[in-house]
């Protein structure tokens, strides 16, 4: 039996050979033949041919399904896939190092995946199944696995970082295992910026900072100084602007506005990049406004004569936080990073003395906070407003 030619509903013949490489149209058929092939699976059905392009095709309309939002979709999707990898190994047609290296990809894309969404937990499940089949497959002296085996490094490095600050230590190796295992022709990647941010962490200073301005000057050099074609170069500049934003010294007793115009600086360029690459509704888009709204909102407190302009600029951008992160679409992926969006905006509207949206905006604040943390498991003793929002969202935005 091939299920070619089983497909329900099949209007034309289905060209396996390229159907992965159009995600957007596979998303549909992938979600037909994900149902089909689990009525098949639960019958008698034990022998049919399965092409390596239908689990390709699961995997790539999974990318798909997340850039749209559609989390669920993609999960089950990639799920599926690993599904027929398991229970039909030696159905897949393909040589064996095809289908190993594709196993590999599915499960290094689950990772992944789970990351951004902040599943920590399902990504380093998914990232150490990458390593074991790599591994695995590593070991057979018929082939060769030709997969790149320090992004899978990289991810599991990421997975650990998000489970808490108490695994970064064991971050930071995995991460510079990574770095170790990166081949010299990969000339950057978001690997050696995640060190930094782990670095950050873990109270570093001086090494990730230092890391970053050699990798942006690195780019200058190549790219030259106006650098913005690369989503890299934002990442960079959100790192650092962050970092100014963490390290504030003040000056008898108020933060140096110096240290807040570089953060500034630092993160509007970040915003150009991002903007540039994802356009204004991806999360790290909203992860820079987030942050350029707080700078506003300090610099609004800091120089009352230019409060109005400051504030307007912070609300702004909040605002286009808010959108970014999906609040009117698709707050269920984003629900956290929307709650600390809200709760920031109403610290501005308290310093603004506009009482109703401040207690408006701070409930709204306050339920989706309560939504994320009343299933239990949060230890919030001691912790401050501020600390407890930023404790619930994505490390990766923090």
């Amino acid at each position: 039996m091939s299920i070619l030619t089983e497909t329900p509903e099949q209007e034309t013949e289905i060209n396996w050979s390229t159907i992965h490489r159009t995600p957007d149209i596979s998303i549909h058929k992938a979600l037909n033949i994900h149902d089909f092939y689990r009525k098949v699976t639960s019958g008698s059905y034990e022998h049919f041919d399965i092409p390596i392009e239908f689990v390709v095709m699961l995997k790539e309309a999974a990318k798909a399904a997340c850039k749209k939002g559609y989390l669920k979709y993609a999960f089950d999707l990639l799920s599926t896939a690993e599904f027929t990898f398991d229970q039909s190994w030696h159905y897949i047609q393909g040589n064996t190092q095809t289908r190993a290296e594709e196993h590999i990809s599915v499960h290094y894309t689950h990772a992944r995946i789970a990351t951004l969404f902040g599943d920590f937990r399902k990504a380093r499940k998914h990232a150490n199944k990458a390593l074991e089949c790599y591994y695995s497959g590593m070991a057979d002296p018929s082939f060769v696995i030709n997969y790149p085996v320090w992004i899978i490094w990289g991810a599991r490095a990421e997975a650990m970082s998000g489970l808490h600050v108490d695994h970064n230590g064991t971050a930071k190796r995995y991460y510079r295992q990574a770095l170790e295992l990166k081949p010299s022709s990969v000339k950057f990647s978001a690997c050696e910026l995640d060190l930094c941010r782990c670095l950050f962490e873990l109270g570093r200073w001086r090494e990730p900072i230092e890391r970053l301005e050699a990798f942006i000057e690195h780019r200058a050099e190549l790219f030259g100084p106006d650098d913005s074609g690369d989503y890299l170069v934002g990442y960079a500049l959100y790192l650092l602007g962050n970092a100014h934003m963490m390290y504030k010294p003040t000056i008898d007793g108020a933060t140096d506005i110096r240290t807040i115009e570089e953060a500034l600086n630092f993160l509007k360029r970040s915003l150009t990049c991002f903007r540039l690459y994802f356009g204004t509704t991806h999360c790290w888009y909203g992860a820079v406004n987030d942050k350029l709204g707080l700078l506003y909102t300090d610099l609004a407190a800091a120089n009352p004569q230019e409060s109005q302009q400051y504030s307007q600029n912070a609300l702004n951008h909040f605002r286009a936080a808010l959108r970014a992160f999906g609040y009117q679409r698709n707050a269920i992926n984003f629900k956290a990073e929307c709650a600390r969006v809200l709760y920031h905006t109403s610290i501005l509207m308290d310093n603004m003395g506009k009482d109703a949206e401040w207690e408006e905006t701070l409930m709204e604040a306050d339920a989706l906070q309560w939504d994320i943390t009343s299933s239990g498991g949060w230890n919030f003793e001691g912790a401050s407003a501020a600390e407890v929002y930023d404790e619930i969202v994505n490390p990766l935005f923090r």
